[in-house]
């Protein structure tokens, strides 16, 4: 509907750019990038700043509208030892905090945080050894700019619902997830839904649940994630939660797997962005390359002698 710009609210464009972060204009599923919805917001806001400074209007209503935050730093990676000193330090954490198994399922399935957030218990097939990712999850600023709520929406990309396939040790690990899970809604849920939890999303069977109830926040998860590479002695610039995806597809290529089956488990249709967008080339990787190089030069030197 059109409305005056005289009638333009704070609320109405802090609900069009939540929407947007999860739901597009042109119907393709999941929702704009955060550098799309900055773009957006740059091109509305300096229209409705111009029209105050032209006295159409008497304030900008955009001015305290809060868009989803970047990522920064993403392309910074693990080392294989930093992996191994960091998958260390988060199983032990584990015993005193389980949810902090989400860190080893990203970094061994190349789930993005609010796919991973967003498993639900129905969604693994230990039988085929498989999981299947319906949703991502996450939270909003609310329309009136006040508190945030937590939102469902499909994954980023047509191909972002699929199936992943599990190893012994993503089987366990589910496993042990989902029996901590339901003890711990056994033992809560009469509390939490006396103290106005959701029963919907308590009873949805979400594997990542806190004490108080809720589907964990990723703000929370990124703050754990700073003291566990503290605590593995990992070197800054550090390591972001989606840099574990990153991780997980750069272990893949190095290991000798194919790029088209990386691209599916990923949730990509095109094979050239897993591998520009991705991968990452080590140090290590590098020399290895050059002394492989080297190698077969001299060989076929010594054989044309």
């Amino acid at each position: 509907n059109r409305v005056q710009l005289k009638d333009v609210r704070q609320e109405q464009l802090q609900r069009f750019f939540n929407e947007k972060a999860i739901k597009r204009l042109d119907g393709k599923p999941g929702g704009y990038s955060p550098s799309m919805c900055m773009l957006l917001f740059n091109i509305i806001n300096g229209g409705l700043k111009k029209a105050m400074e032209l006295g159409y209007i008497p304030r900008n209503p955009a001015a305290k509208i809060h868009l989803r935050p970047r990522e920064r730093g993403d392309k910074r990676i693990f080392t294989v030892d930093e992996q191994n000193r960091f998958e260390e330090r988060v199983r032990a954490d584990m015993k005193h905090y389980q949810n902090s198994s989400v860190y080893l399922l990203m970094l061994h399935t190349g789930l993005r945080v609010g796919e991973a957030i967003g498993l639900q218990k129905g969604d693994i097939d230990f039988k085929n050894k498989e999981f299947h990712v319906k949703r991502t999850v996450g939270i909003i600023t609310k329309e009136g700019g006040s508190g945030v709520e937590f939102y469902t929406a499909d994954p980023k990309t047509n191909l972002g619902k699929r199936t992943v396939p599990m190893s012994e040790m993503i089987c366990r690990l589910l496993a042990e997830q989902i029996e901590h899970r339901d003890k711990l809604v056994e033992a809560m849920r009469e509390k939490w839904i006396a103290d106005g939890r959701d029963a919907e999303i308590i009873d949805a069977g979400y594997l990542y649940l806190s004490d108080r109830g809720n589907v964990i926040f990723k703000a929370n998860l990124d703050h754990r994630m700073d003291r566990l590479l503290r605590e593995a002695d990992i070197p800054t610039p550090r390591v972001t939660l989606h840099g574990l995806r990153h991780t997980f597809a750069t272990r893949w290529l190095e290991a000798g797997q194919d790029v088209r089956s990386l691209a599916e488990i990923l949730g990509h249709s095109d094979v050239k962005m897993t591998l520009n967008v991705y991968t990452h080339s080590l140090p290590e990787q590098r020399r290895k390359g050059m002394d492989a190089m080297a190698a077969w030069l001299a060989g076929n030197t010594e054989n044309s002698e």
